[in-house]
């Protein structure tokens, strides 16, 4: 039968100031803080969410696209005499790189994600109500020219 030694706390080293293991208490790690991560939204949208019915892209980018065709379809038809569908059916090179420019410079925020903000007179609701005139105001022009047959500027 093995002689059993009795149970003796190991020894500190020399110089050592700390208690005995056994006679300490048991150690407990510090809380650590818990940082609180903010989560940014993410509003990138694919390209054919952007084009849906309701989607962000179409109305935006028909509304420029109408204000602009508005603007420089009353302008050249003052200037020529031309009707908005004459000038429509003689588009130039730099007319055709505008249109795709304007697409191009709606899209890419839409599809980034990038929030509609106000930017001193400029708002969103602005641009809506300025679009949404100018697309009535081309059907408009486009009809009249169309019942009277001589440009209307």
């Amino acid at each position: 039968m093995p002689l059993q030694q009795p149970a003796v706390p190991p020894a500190t080293p020399l110089g050592s100031t700390l208690p005995p293991a056994s006679a300490t208490a048991p150690v407990i790690p510090a809380a650590t803080p818990v940082v609180a991560v903010p989560v940014v939204p993410n509003y990138r949208v694919s390209l054919w969410d952007a084009m849906k019915f309701h989607g962000p892209a179409p109305e935006t980018v028909n509304s420029r696209l109408a204000m602009l065709g508005f603007l420089i379809g009353a302008m050249t038809e003052a200037r020529t005499g031309q009707t908005l569908l004459q000038q429509a059916s003689t588009l130039t090179v730099p007319a055709v790189v505008l249109l795709v420019l304007t697409i191009y410079a709606s899209m890419v925020p839409i599809l980034k994600g990038a929030k509609s903000e106000p930017f001193g007179p400029f708002s969103p609701r602005a641009e809506l109500v300025n679009g949404r005139a100018a697309m009535l105001g081309i059907a408009a022009l486009l009809y009249l020219e169309a019942k009277t047959g001589v440009p209307f500027f």
